[in-house]
């Protein structure tokens, strides 16, 4: 992720990365936050490996899911790590 994102900015491009971690799940403001942060985004690339996601990568997977539903052209781009 992290070599992504300074690819992405290599190229110019705005890129923002999740800080959240999974004790925040819990927190009262982790939902509004997620909400924000996934409602700046233009484009939402997810990561997608053979290891197993967090519970936080598969709770802003799930709230970019939702914004696709209301808006069907927001893209969600799966970026496969590891082997082929």
């Amino acid at each position: 992720a992290e070599n992504l994102a300074a690819l992405l900015r290599k190229a110019g491009l705005p890129v923002e990365c999740s800080s959240l971690d999974g004790a925040d799940l819990g927190a009262s403001n982790f939902w509004r936050e997620l909400d924000r942060t996934i409602l700046r985004c233009e484009v939402f690339i997810t990561l997608c490996s053979s290891r197993p996601n967090s519970p936080v990568a598969l709770a802003e997977l799930g709230v970019a899911l939702s914004r696709a539903e209301r808006e069907p052209r927001f893209p969600i781009i799966p970026a496969l790590l590891g082997q082929m």
